[in-house]
């Protein structure tokens, strides 16, 4: 009985080890996401319906008890989009060069931050839930032309709804999310998250 006892000791003893070695992490990594918009919101800004970036970001999970734990994530990445109002302009290479005339793109910043919960499944996967926003800087403008004409893209902020499976190996983490978001600018999202651990 004492042996039983010893053994189911050591089992829920290793159990807690490894779940709180997946606690308290910190990852760092690169992601790309695709967001789609409303397509009333596209039309009126001349722009396709799906932005899509890539960047860097951060994921901290911290214990709230043996199996749930606390997240928070935070993002910065470059996001472009399709131009369908785009304008032309004569660009000029160096001091009295050869004039191009080149294109509009659509292009700029942007950063999401989240927090929410995530519950262990097994020492190496965890599945969240959880809330966060996005906002986007973009323009339309030429690219390398200093002094040329750019329009800025009227995005608002974007709050969602975030769910997703982080599956983490020896050294790294991929994460798979989807986002709902809650303002009509907006539709849906997809990320997918490389990182490594710290």
């Amino acid at each position: 009985m004492k042996s039983r006892m010893k053994n189911l000791l050591s089992i829920f003893t290793f159990m807690g080890i490894s779940l709180i070695s997946q606690a308290d992490l910190k990852q760092t990594g690169v992601y790309l996401s695709a967001e789609s918009l409303a397509v009333k919101k596209a039309e009126q800004e001349g722009l396709g319906t799906q932005l899509k970036t890539f960047g860097v970001d951060f994921y901290k999970t911290t214990a709230l008890t043996p199996s749930i734990d606390r997240y928070f994530s935070l993002g910065f990445g470059l996001t472009g989009g399709d131009d369908k109002d785009s304008f032309g302009q004569g660009v000029q290479q160096g001091s009295g060069g050869a004039v191009f005339h080149k294109k509009s793109s659509i292009f700029g910043a942007s950063i999401f931050g989240d927090i929410g919960v995530s519950k262990s499944l097994n020492a190496k996967t965890m599945a969240f839930a959880g809330i966060g926003s996005s906002y986007y800087y973009l323009n339309r403008e030429v690219s390398d032309c200093s002094g040329c004409k750019a329009e800025k893209i009227n995005l608002a902020f974007a709050p969602y709804a975030k769910l997703g499976m982080n599956f983490c190996g020896e050294r790294s983490c991929l994460d798979i999310s989807y986002r709902y978001f809650m303002m009509e600018e907006y539709v849906q999202g997809i990320g997918i998250s490389w990182r490594t651990l710290r």
